[in-house]
């Protein structure tokens, strides 16, 4: 019976942690001047999840900053690093400034991404950037998060 209900209630029993960030999908549900809003598709699911909420803000008419909101009970798990990394991966580089953060969880994210040995990335008091190894702003982040 517990395999019905596995069916019948997928987000409610779905092993986030076990979650690859390779299969996180991404629809865009809005644009407005220098910001993208997506919605995140997790594996078994068509529609987005409701109530996790990523915004892309260009910065500098360059960067890319992502905000995110996490519903409670997907707190805690991983899962926003597995999707930061998922968005470097398909954006070619993401940046926060450290002045903007208004949750201190940011920072772990930031941390554990910055662990992740595939991606290049960077941090100083300004802020944080992490690229993919061929991304043409990559040298400009280096130089712009290393002058400290």
């Amino acid at each position: 019976m517990k395999k019905l209900k596995f069916i019948l209630e997928r987000n409610e029993y779905f092993p986030v942690e076990e979650l690859n960030w390779q299969d996180i999908r991404f629809v865009t549900t809005g644009k407005e001047h220098n910001m993208m809003y997506l919605g995140v598709v997790l594996p078994g699911d068509s529609e987005p999840i409701e109530g996790l909420d990523v915004t892309i803000q260009v910065v500098m008419d360059a960067l890319y900053q992502a905000h995110i909101s996490l519903p409670e009970d997907l707190r805690g798990k991983g899962l926003a690093v597995k999707i930061y990394r998922a968005l470097v991966e398909r954006l070619g580089h993401l940046y926060s400034g450290k002045g903007r953060r208004q949750n201190p969880m940011v920072d772990r994210v930031w941390a554990k991404l910055m662990m992740d040995p595939t991606i290049r990335c960077a941090d100083n008091s300004i802020g944080s950037a992490c690229w993919l190894p061929e991304d043409e702003l990559g040298p400009s982040l280096e130089e712009f998060l290393g002058e400290e």
